[in-house]
């Protein structure tokens, strides 16, 4: 089986991948808290980061890298997400759930101990 986009190509519910491509984009766009972070990560780096030119540029390399992440997530899933089971689907959305919450206890410990 193919699993390269075409464009307009339909989903299952009538999704194009170029919509979810959009999507994606917009979630990424709308969710300012990210971008917030990595700012205030490269305020918090100071001496590693010399001046605005290399702060800005590590958040602009930030932001590209979110992006490229969400083009193959949004893109992976318009394309492999309506040949997959509803079973795989779920295990997938378990998984992510837990590396989410792992994360989270490992930050959350980080914080505990410093």
């Amino acid at each position: 089986p193919s699993f390269a986009p075409v464009a307009g190509q339909e989903s299952k519910d009538g999704r194009s991948l170029r919509s979810a491509y959009w999507r994606f984009v917009g979630l990424t766009a709308v969710n300012p808290l990210t971008a917030l972070y990595f700012i205030a990560l490269a305020a918090g780096l100071g001496g590693r980061i010399e001046g605005a030119a290399h702060g800005s540029l590590f958040v602009i390399g930030i932001f590209t890298g979110s992006l490229a992440w969400q083009l193959v997530l949004g893109l992976g899933g318009a394309a492999l997400g309506p040949r997959l089971g509803p079973g795989v689907r779920r295990a997938t959305a378990a998984i992510g759930y837990g590396v989410v919450i792992l994360l989270s206890g490992a930050v959350a410990a980080n914080a505990l101990t410093a």
